[in-house]
């Protein structure tokens, strides 16, 4: 269908009655656009989903910051652990009765 037929049929310079079907068809699916547009349009959300739909914003936004400060945890942890454990080491000395009785027996390498 052209504009200016559309634009008739819109101004009701041409009746309904003498529509052609596919006419007919594109005019009814035309008042459904404009239906949903006109609801689209005066939809008003609720506070609770306002809510929802900020605190999701907000969520999103801190998403980066939170990834960084689980980095920065994670690092400083590992290089605790790592210090500590390369930095403390058990020294174990050879000295006493023990020592001077696997001697005698010749077993010292079991010990």
């Amino acid at each position: 269908m052209d504009e200016e037929r559309f634009v008739h049929i819109l101004d009701r310079e041409i009746p309904f009655e003498e529509l052609r079907v596919d006419e007919k068809k594109n005019l009814k699916s035309y008042v459904k656009v404009l239906g949903a547009f006109k609801e689209s349009c005066c939809y008003r959300p609720s506070d609770d989903l306002k809510k929802r739909t900020v605190s999701k914003i907000r969520k999103l936004k801190n998403k980066p910051y939170r990834m960084l400060g689980t980095i920065a945890a994670c690092l400083v942890l590992g290089f605790f652990t790592v210090s500590f454990f390369t930095g403390n080491t058990i020294l174990i000395k050879k000295k006493g009765d023990l020592y001077q009785l696997a001697n005698v027996l010749g077993s010292s390498s079991t010990l």
